[in-house]
């Protein structure tokens, strides 16, 4: 189980964004060493997909597979984003290969990461909006 407080007001977990272990592997025995970028993830549970603040993705190594149009929520119409292949980890808890992760700009609300409910499939979610805490834990 892991605890955290809220992140400027919303619910949220201390996270690593990477890349996945095959290509730091490959990338390590070429020489070409990349950092973990170290940060907030925001718990959405409206999003079905997981996704990555694109700085943050960029100074990880974490390469665009390509696009994905989404409906507008609010008004007609479809917005295009990037889809990106790459780790999400809270550690201690769980590692998610987030292969088609939306490539989001989240670094203006404090966060690198988004957790949506792919990563939160198999875990227990606590967010006590009185002692503004969220808790993860497996099932």
């Amino acid at each position: 189980m892991v605890e955290f407080p809220y992140r400027n007001g919303y619910p949220a977990v201390e996270v690593e964004v990477r890349l996945p272990a095959e290509k730091r592997g490959q990338l390590a025995e070429a020489g070409i060493a990349l950092g973990v970028e170290r940060g907030w993830g925001l718990i959405d549970t409206g999003s079905f997909r997981s996704g990555f603040d694109m700085m943050a993705a960029g100074r990880a190594g974490v390469r665009q597979l390509g696009w994905q149009s989404l409906r507008r929520h609010a008004g007609p119409g479809t917005y295009d984003v990037p889809l990106l292949d790459g780790d999400i980890v809270v550690p201690g808890l769980k590692s998610l290969r987030v292969e088609e992760g939306l490539g989001l700009e989240l670094h203006h609300l404090g966060f690198i990461a988004l957790i949506g409910r792919d990563f939160l499939d198999g875990l227990y979610l606590m967010c006590d909006g009185c002692t503004t805490t969220t808790r993860l834990e497996l099932c």
